[in-house]
Parts: structure tokens; C-alpha cells; sequence
């Protein structure tokens, strides 16, 4: 992992939140991570940095389910904007994955679509 990288975590639950912060921060102790609960708030802050041109996050760790808007809105409205998404690490994580939530992220081209909780190894092998 890069030495000047920034996470992005879109997740309502506090302690799940919390938990992977821990993790990445055991893989790479100086990251700068930012919090959010729904995926407005993930999109509006994405947004922001493309206006004001600042860097986009490394990578994004976004819970499926939240309120508001759910990581599946947030990925199509993602899509929209002016991004590569390729260059983009998106881990989209749930406590279970409904077969029509995990194909609707297929559609859309998730790759990492993970049931929490997320690991050491996982989030390591997804983020090196």
C-alpha cells in the first residue's frame, strides 16, 4: 500500500466502522481515513473533490445497506460522474448479500463483494 493513502468508509454501523479502521490502520498506521453513514454523504463527498480538485480516496469500504442511500445507489450514481473507476479499489460489504443485491453489483462491475466481517487477509489482499 501507498504511503499517503486515504479510506473512505461508508458504513452506518459504529462498531463495524470502527473495526476496519483498526484493520487498516494494522496495514498502514499513518492512512487517513474518513467516516460516513449513507452513501449521500459518500457521493457528496466525492463530488466535493472532484469541484474543488482534490484527491479522490485510494480506495472506498462501503456497507450495502444504509439508510438514505444504500451502496447499490451508490455505485450507479458513482457511475455517472467523471471517475475511473478502475483505478479505484471498491469493497462493498454486507452482513448478508441478498442474490439480487450481489448480481445487481455484478451488473454494475463490483469485483470486491464481501460478507462482514472483513478480515485482515481479505482487506490486505484487496488493498495491496
Amino acid at each position: 500500500m501507498k504511503e499517503h493513502f486515504n479510506v473512505l468508509i461508508i458504513d452506518d454501523d459504529e462498531i463495524h466502522t470502527f473495526i476496519v479502521s483498526r484493520l487498516i490502520r494494522k496495514i498502514n498506521p499513518v492512512v487517513k481515513i474518513e467516516t460516513l453513514k449513507n452513501g449521500k454523504e459518500g457521493l457528496e463527498h466525492i463530488k466535493t473533490s472532484l469541484t474543488r480538485n482534490t484527491p479522490l480516496p485510494s480506495a472506498i469500504i462501503v456497507d450495502i445497506n444504509m439508510p438514505v442511500m444504500n451502496g447499490i445507489e451508490f455505485l450507479e450514481e458513482l457511475k455517472t460522474l467523471d471517475i475511473n473507476l478502475a483505478a479505484l479499489p471498491i469493497i462493498f460489504l454486507s452482513n448478508e448479500i441478498h442474490p439480487r443485491d450481489y448480481e445487481k453489483l455484478k451488473q454494475l462491475g463490483a469485483d470486491n463483494i464481501s460478507i462482514k466481517p472483513l478480515t485482515y487477509e481479505k482487506l490486505s489482499n484487496i488493498l495491496a
